[in-house]
């Protein structure tokens, strides 16, 4: 799990991540899980009712950051980020 923090009214929520091509002796490593791992993240973004939800991506593919569309992921992240941002908005939780 990737608990995130709320600082400063705002919490990040990040597709995935790794950093195992950059070489460096240990890697860090957070699995998209189909969706899953990001899903998780918005909702408990959500439940905190922060000022501001920062979806932390740049679209580094080494990264898997992405949530642009892709041959690999299709849609399906932007997709959920309008999902979530809606429920966002009306103040409710959503399993987009």
């Amino acid at each position: 799990p990737t608990p995130q923090p709320l600082a400063n009214g705002m919490v990040p929520v990040i597709p995935g991540y790794t950093d195992a091509a950059l070489g460096r002796p240990r890697s860090m490593l957070h699995e998209r899980n189909d969706g899953q791992m990001y899903r998780e993240q918005w909702q408990r973004a959500i439940a905190l009712h922060p000022e501001v939800i920062l979806v932390y991506s740049w679209n580094e593919y080494f990264e898997r950051t992405g949530i642009e569309p892709t041959d690999a992921w299709g849609d399906q992240y932007l997709r959920m980020t309008s999902c979530f941002i809606a429920a966002a908005h009306r103040g409710t939780s959503s399993s987009c």
